[in-house]
């Protein structure tokens, strides 16, 4: 009696280590893709030398 007690303690123990695997390994899954998303992507700016619309002149003559 006390080995089929032991028994099925051990199963349930080994499917709770099973489930807990299986969820680290989808949390590890979500926070690497997150960290991917969310990775700010870098765009050069443009140079331009026209009118932006902002109200401000070209600069003066030197001097």
């Amino acid at each position: 009696m006390l080995y089929n007690y032991m028994q099925h303690m051990a199963s349930v123990m080994q499917n709770e280590v099973d489930f807990c695997k299986s969820r680290s390994g989808n949390m590890w899954r979500e926070v690497t893709r997150t960290q991917a998303l969310a990775a700010p992507t870098r765009k050069a700016r443009q140079a331009g030398g026209g009118c932006c619309g902002c109200g401000t002149s070209p600069a003066g003559p030197p001097g």
